[in-house]
């Protein structure tokens, strides 16, 4: 799905110090994009990792009013409930076709829905995003969900959807 590789390329290009206009380039298309999975049937974990990215390494926005990163927190949520992520082991009951899922797929499916969990908290909870990036400049030290999001980015890599 494109929204879930140019999320990871915009995140990416917040290092390429040959093209510094990047990032603020892609920020418009690919908020964007994400606005417009919202309404998109296919691949939902696909979009619920591109989401999940996104969230945790926001675009740098001048103005809290302009950042639909507190409404697509609560998209996230949903729309991991609407396929079952918070049932994983029942993830069946939530689509078209009886598809067998093994064992490693619950244990996916429920990995990931802790990240969206933990993902939507951040925001819910904090009224606007401290993202790892945040917190280290604001406290001087990683966060231990720093290496969670490093760990969640692993297992949005190394996933076969």
């Amino acid at each position: 799905m494109p929204f879930l590789f140019w999320v990871i390329v915009s995140i990416g290009s917040r290092r390429y110090t040959e093209q510094s206009t990047l990032t603020p380039f892609l920020a418009q298309p690919v908020t964007q994009l994400a606005l417009q999975s919202i309404t998109t049937r296919n691949n939902p974990i696909e979009r619920i990792k591109g989401l999940l990215l996104l969230l945790n390494w926001p675009f740098p926005s001048s103005a809290f009013y302009r950042d639909p990163s507190f409404l697509l927190a609560g998209t996230l949520l949903h729309m991991a409930m609407q396929c079952g992520l918070n049932a994983p082991t029942f993830s069946e009951d939530f689509t078209k076709s009886y598809t067998k899922t093994t064992e490693q797929e619950h244990l996916r499916r429920a990995e990931l829905w802790a990240h969206v969990v933990i993902t939507y908290q951040m925001y819910g909870t904090l009224g606007l995003f401290a993202g790892s990036e945040m917190l280290t400049a604001a406290t001087g030290h990683v966060p231990v969900l720093g290496s969670q999001i490093w760990s969640h980015s692993n297992f949005v890599a190394s996933s076969p959807n």
